[in-house]
C-alpha cells in the first residue's frame, strides 16, 4: 500500500516533498501512458494519481508528487514536457549525501524530481545537454567533455577582465567552440590559479564555480600530478570528481603554490617587511638612550634588542630549503613587536640614573591624551541595546514577522531544500554567505527588493546597504522551533514548526539593530524568523 498524501493542506507551491519512493514507480514502468510517450501513469491505493518519465533503459528519471485528479495530473505530464528540454529549468540539491535534479516550470514551481543519485555527476547526467552528449556518444559521434577538454592557459589569461558579477574571484567567457568555460583568479585578481573544463550552458558553468567555491579551501581536495615534464595542481569535489585544474608549472613546488596553506604562508611572509616597516624607529631609538644615560651602571638593552632582531631575518633571507625558518621568523617579530610596544610604554616615564631629565616619547600631553579619548568616545556610535523587543504581533507591517497571535496549526517540515532561496551554503563561513547575499543583491530584482524589505524590518534604515559582515554568525536552531521560514526563489513564507535533522538545525544568524533577528538555514539558504525577542 502507497502511503496517502493529503493535498488539501498543501500549498500551491508544494514546496515539501509529497513524492513515494522511487521503488514505487519503478514497479509501475509496464504502465506505459498511450496519450503521452515516454511516461507511465499510475493511480496509489489512496486514490491519488502519479506519473514518471522514464529514460532510454525504462529507468525512473523525473518522477511526480501525487495529484487529487487524472486531469490535475496530465496537466502536470504537460508542463513536464513543455520544459523538460530547457536546461536552465534544472537545478540540483544535495540532501543526506544524495544528489537530485530538480525541474522546475517557468513559474519557479518544482514539477518533477529525480531518484537519488550517488554523485553529483551522475545527477548532471540527467540534465538535456548531458542526455544528448551521452546518445551522440553511443551513435559514434562523442563530443562529450573528456578529463583533459581544457582550453590552454593564455585563453582564459585573454579574459582576465571579464569578472563575474554574481561570483567573487571568478571570470567567465563563452568560447568560440560554444562551450562556456570559468576561471579562478588570484587574490590580486591579476593572474589565474585555476581553469574549469567547457560547460554545455551558463546554468551547468555556475553549478561548476559554486562546486569550486565549496572546496577551494579545503586542502584534503587538492592534489598534484606531472605529465610531459610539466606539473599541474587538480582540484576535486567531495565526490572525487576533478573540478578546476591549474595551469602547467616546471617544478612540483610552484605548482604546489596554490595550496590553501602554501597560500597563507606566502602572504605571512609578505606581511613580514610590513610589520617591520612600521617599527622604524625602535633600531634609530638606540643611540640616543646610549646618549642621554648618565649613570654607568643602568645597562642599555636597546643595543641587544637590535643583535636579537638582526640574524633571524639574515637567516629567513638565506634559509634552507624547507618552511621551518618562517614559523621561526613570524615568533621573532612577534617578540620584536611585543618588545617594542614595551619599550614605548615604559619610555614615558622612565629616569635615566635616578637624574631628573625624562627620556622624551613622542606622545601627547596627558590632557591632549584625555581629550583625544574623550573625543573619540564621543564619535563612536554606541551599540543598540542587547534586550531591545520586537513586535511579533500582527501589526508588524512585515508579515515574516508576525509570529503571535496566528490561528492554525504550524506546517512540520522534517527536511530542507526542496524549494531553496538562495542555495546550498554548508561550506560557506558567515562572511562568505554575506558575500553571497551581496551578490544576489546586486544581481537579481527580485533578491533585491527581498533583501532591502527584510533588513528595513530589521531596523537598517537604508536596507541591505547597511548590512556588514560582523552582523553575520553561526546558530544552530533546535529541534521543535516554531517560526515562519522561507521558500522559493521568489522569497514566500509558511508558518512552520522545524522537527529537522541535525545537518538540516545549521543556520546563518543576522544580528538586527531592533531586535527581531533575522536567520538564513545552510541548506537551503531559506529565510527564517523565530521572533527570539518578541513582546
Amino acid at each position: 500500500m502507497y502511503p496517502s498524501r493529503s493535498l488539501a493542506k498543501r500549498s500551491s507551491d508544494r514546496n515539501v516533498d509529497e513524492y513515494l519512493d522511487c521503488d514505487a514507480y519503478q514497479a509501475q514502468t509496464s504502465n506505459k501512458s498511450e496519450k503521452y510517450p515516454g511516461f507511465i501513469t499510475f493511480q496509489s491505493e489512496a486514490g491519488e494519481h502519479y506519473f514518471a518519465l522514464l529514460d532510454s533503459r525504462g529507468e525512473v528519471m523525473l518522477r511526480s508528487e501525487g495529484y487529487p485528479t487524472a486531469g490535475a495530473r496530465d496537466n502536470g505530464i504537460q508542463s513536464v514536457q513543455k520544459n523538460m528540454e530547457l536546461e536552465e529549468r534544472y537545478s540540483m540539491v544535495e540532501e543526506d549525501d544524495k544528489h537530485f535534479v530538480i525541474l522546475k516550470a517557468g513559474n519557479h514551481q518544482e514539477i518533477a524530481r529525480s531518484c537519488p543519485q550517488a554523485s553529483a555527476a551522475a545527477a548532471f547526467a540527467l540534465y538535456p545537454s548531458q542526455r544528448k552528449l551521452a546518445m551522440a556518444a553511443a551513435s559514434g559521434n562523442d563530443s562529450d567533455r573528456r578529463e583533459d577538454n581544457y582550453l590552454a592557459c593564455k585563453i582564459y589569461k585573454s579574459h582576465l577582465a571579464d569578472k563575474s558579477e554574481k561570483y567573487l574571484g571568478f571570470i567567465t567567457f563563452t568560447h568560440e567552440d560554444g562551450q562556456h568555460y570559468f576561471g579562478v583568479l588570484n587574490s590580486a585578481g591579476d593572474d589565474l590559479r585555476f581553469r574549469s573544463e567547457g560547460y554545455p550552458s551558463t546554468s551547468a558553468r555556475d553549478n561548476g564555480i559554486e562546486s569550486v567555491q565549496k572546496n577551494i579551501d579545503n586542502e584534503a581536495r587538492y592534489s598534484t600530478f606531472e605529465r610531459g615534464g610539466k606539473h599541474f595542481v587538480v582540484l576535486k569535489a567531495g565526490n572525487h570528481q576533478e573540478i578546476a585544474r591549474s595551469c602547467p608549472y616546471d617544478d612540483a613546488a610552484a605548482a604546489a603554490g596554490w595550496f590553501p596553506g602554501a597560500l597563507a604562508a606566502a602572504a605571512a611572509l609578505a606581511a613580514a617587511p610590513a610589520i617591520a616597516a612600521a617599527m622604524p624607529d625602535m633600531a634609530m631609538s638606540a643611540p640616543e638612550v646610549e646618549k642621554v644615560t648618565a649613570a654607568p651602571k643602568v645597562p642599555a638593552p636597546i643595543p641587544k634588542i637590535e643583535a636579537a632582531y638582526t640574524p633571524p631575518v639574515e637567516a629567513a633571507a638565506t634559509g634552507g630549503g624547507n618552511l621551518r625558518w618562517l614559523w621561526w621568523l613570524l615568533g621573532a617579530l612577534l617578540l620584536l613587536g611585543l618588545l617594542w610596544f614595551l619599550m614605548r610604554s615604559c619610555n614615558k616615564e622612565a629616569k635615566v640614573g635616578g637624574g631628573t631629565d625624562n627620556i622624551e616619547a613622542n606622545t601627547p600631553p596627558p590632557a591632549e591624551t584625555e581629550a583625544a579619548e574623550t573625543e573619540a568616545e564621543v564619535a563612536a556610535p554606541s551599540p543598540p541595546p542587547v534586550d531591545l523587543k520586537c513586535d511579533c504581533g500582527q501589526s508588524n507591517p512585515e508579515l515574516i514577522m508576525r509570529l503571535k497571535g496566528i490561528s492554525g496549526t504550524p506546517k512540520a517540515l522534517k527536511r530542507l531544500g526542496s524549494n531553496p532561496e538562495f542555495g546550498d551554503s554548508h561550506g560557506l563561513t558567515p562572511a562568505q554567505f554575506y558575500d553571497k547575499l551581496k551578490n544576489a543583491h546586486a544581481s537579481n530584482a527580485v533578491d533585491q527588493e527581498f533583501l532591502d524589505r527584510i533588513f528595513k524590518a530589521m531596523g537598517y534604515a537604508n536596507g541591505f546597504a547597511d548590512a556588514k559582515p560582523e552582523q553575520f554568525s553561526e546558530a544552530v536552531i533546535p529541534f521543535g522551533t516554531v517560526c515562519n521560514i522561507g521558500y522559493s526563489k521568489m522569497h514566500k513564507t509558511q508558518y512552520s514548526v522545524l522537527n529537522l535533522g541535525e545537518r538540516d538545525q545549521q543556520a546563518f544568524r543576522i544580528q538586527a539593530a531592533n531586535g527581531c533577528h533575522m536567520h538564513f538555514m545552510k541548506t537551503c539558504g531559506n529565510h527564517m524568523f523565530m521572533g527570539e525577542n518578541c513582546q
